[in-house]
């Protein structure tokens, strides 16, 4: 077999025993011909291989593959679930060419399997399949207008578009270059979706000018973009680079790390503008803006005013009386209007001017307090004497909500207008949350202590979370959307806390001494930071000849075992990487070989299809081999006797 740098075997009538002289790893980069000495076929061909080669190098690790022209695009047949149509385009696969000149069918391509309909649900491969041919032959090369013959062969980029319905990686063959260009999901005989794979060619990725990955993120002055579009650097910028003419930029000024990407920057050095629930928000750190659809805007902070010149913001009339104005001392704010009155040194709110026992009084100078009173009903003024920071009144004194300084707590109850002596719900020290209507039917539904345990359903939590009943659920009511329970279906004294409640009872998952362990009563179950896991009682597979069909028994195993190995081993460090390394010497079987032999004791575990056994299942093996070696020591048994009787008798 002539060796080619480019296919398996070239056939054509070469010197040096038809092999090539081309080795990449010799890194030619020309052929230089010298007088007086013959010109060789070899020196010629190994010249087109350099150039060749030297090409396709550019293609593949500065192009990469993909189409310029939208080419090899997969697109569903209507009505047909065993072909698809391939666009006309031209795509780059590991720095080779295909072009395919028209639209075309998967089934119109010689010498390509059908496509197979499946039971259930299967995802498809649409891949490229390229490699060169070597052409002889042809009218082309006979040259029958002159000289009768054939002269040089000729190397053709051959593809075809296949499908891979295995589910399983490609197994690749030499000398041939593979780019996958879709995804097909099926169910049965109807095709669910088709998902474009390929990508636009990225340009330069090694100065990082522009990259686009395969998972169609988009880099510019990056070579690992973070996001579907990521730009490297101080500034985005459109018109004069010296602003000299109209345009826009987002720039970070101060550009730490020289503009390079910060996942989670501290508060000013990452700001994001996004969308969320119909409202625009500008994030950094957290929410500084937000915006709604109906045009409300909500700041986390205060808006600072430079300068001592006047600064103006109109509603509807400029020259109206619902203006806002705002000047450039805060002590010079002035908000008139029959609605909002700023009026000396304080503030009311209230329907009208000559109505002003109906509005929200902010004090100052000698009325100054350390918070805000909200009033309903004649009864307008400073408590000064509740140290309160916030209060909201009702006409009959109920209180609707209470908030002490800083010393104290906060306190939330619903009041009841007309109710004379109303319970007061206090308690220092406390947040309590009350529900249900009226003041004498309310009940305690929240309480955070001062020592910071929550209860829920409890007035009395025992722990920092104490929940009162017999479950905790996520998602719908009914359990129709995904989520999670922690419960106690059983919930004796209606979910009632139990300190130390009968085994059954309290169950708790905790975890002390790099062991986490399952308790109720006593440690039921424990798994330890190696992985090794114990119970308290067995731990039982299922075997009830009732649930079982098809019972056959194991013959022969004594022969299989034979070509099975027990061996004595160390953990390498891919095993390490994958969290199983014991750091000690291990004994066992080998996976492999016990698989050629028991298939149905041996399962793949991890995404690169590592190999377990189930030593468990393996024991009734051992019993029928103990069994088999039983009887052929018995046969033995009784030949020994049949011998020695036969010798007695002579």
């Amino acid at each position: 077999m002539a060796k080619s740098f480019w296919m398996k075997d070239q056939k054509g009538n070469f010197s040096n025993g038809g092999d090539d002289t081309f080795d990449e790893t010799r890194d030619y980069i020309g052929i230089r011909l010298q007088q007086g000495v013959p010109l060789l076929d070899r020196d010629w061909n190994e010249l087109e291989d350099l150039r060749r080669n030297q090409d396709r190098i550019i293609r593949k690790n500065y192009l990469g593959d993909g189409t310029p022209d939208n080419g090899f695009a997969i697109s569903q047949i209507a009505g047909k679930v065993d072909d698809f149509t391939i666009s006309k385009g031209r795509c780059l696969v590991d720095g080779f060419e295909a072009v395919n000149r028209a639209d075309k069918t998967y089934k119109s391509q010689k010498d390509v399997p059908s496509l197979t309909i499946p039971d259930g649900k299967r995802t498809d491969t649409v891949y490229i399949d390229l490699w060169i041919s070597e052409i002889h032959g042809t009218d082309e090369l006979k040259n029958d207008q002159d000289i009768k013959m054939e002269t040089c062969a000729r190397h053709r980029v051959e593809w075809k578009a296949l499908v891979n319905e295995t589910g399983k990686p490609l197994d690749p063959v030499e000398y041939h270059h593979y780019y996958q260009i879709a995804i097909i999901e099926r169910d049965g005989k109807n095709i669910i979706a088709i998902k474009d794979l390929r990508t636009a060619l990225r340009i330069n990725p090694l100065f990082g000018a522009l990259t686009v990955t395969d998972d169609e993120r988009i880099g510019i002055g990056t070579v690992d973009p973070k996001r579907i579009l990521h730009v490297e650097g101080g500034e985005i910028h459109s018109g004069g680079v010296n602003g000299s003419t109209a345009g826009f930029s987002f720039a970070n000024r101060d550009a730490p790390n020289n503009g390079a990407y910060v996942e989670s920057g501290a508060d000013g050095q990452r700001w994001v503008w996004y969308a969320h629930g119909q409202a625009a928000c500008l994030w950094s750190g957290n929410d500084k803006l937000s915006v709604d659809k109906a045009g409300n805007m909500n700041l986390s902070g205060g808006i600072a005013f430079s300068g001592s010149a006047e600064r103006r913001v109109y509603g509807d009339s400029r020259a109206g009386s619902n203006s806002v104005i705002l000047k450039g001392k805060w002590d010079e704010l002035e908000i008139k209007g029959r609605v909002i009155d700023w009026t000396g040194s304080n503030l009311h709110i209230g329907y009208q001017n000559d109505h002003k026992d109906d509005f929200i009084y902010i004090g100052y100078g000698d009325k100054r307090i350390k918070g805000l009173e909200i009033n309903h009903g004649p009864v307008v003024g400073v408590k000064t004497a509740d140290n309160v920071g916030l209060k909201l009144n009702s006409a009959d004194g109920g209180g609707v909500i209470y908030g002490y300084d800083m010393n104290h707590s906060i306190f939330l109850r619903v009041g009841q207008d007309g109710t004379a002596n109303v319970t007061d719900y206090h308690q220092w020290g406390a947040h309590r949350f009350f529900t249900n209507g009226a003041v004498e039917a309310q009940k305690e539904r929240m309480r955070i202590t001062a020592n910071g345990a929550i209860g829920i359903g409890t007035t009395d939590p025992k722990r920092i979370l104490h929940v009162e009943g017999g479950e905790i659920h996520s998602g719908a009511a009914n359990g129709s959307t995904a989520g999670f329970s922690f419960a106690n279906r059983d919930a004796p004294n209606n979910g009632a806390y139990i300190e130390n409640g009968g085994e059954g009872q309290r169950w708790v998952l905790y975890s002390i001494g790099k062991i986490a362990r399952l308790w109720t009563g006593n440690d039921k179950f424990w798994v330890d930071k190696d992985g090794n896991v114990g119970a308290a009682g067995n731990i039982p597979n299922k075997s009830d000849m009732r649930l079982k069909t098809d019972i056959q028994p194991l013959n022969g195993v004594l022969s299989k075992l034979e070509r099975i190995r027990g061996v004595s081993f160390v953990w390498n460090d891919l095993c390490k990487s994958l969290g199983c390394f014991t750091g000690q010497r291990e004994i066992g079987l080998i996976a492999q070989e016990v698989k050629e032999e028991f298939p149905e004791v041996v399962a793949n575990w991890g995404d690169k299809g590592y190999l377990g056994i189930d030593y468990g299942r393996f024991s009734s093996i051992l019993v029928e081999a103990v069994k088999e070696l039983n009887l052929t020591i018995k046969n033995l048994n009784e030949r020994i006797a049949y011998l020695e009787k036969k010798a007695a008798i002579k």
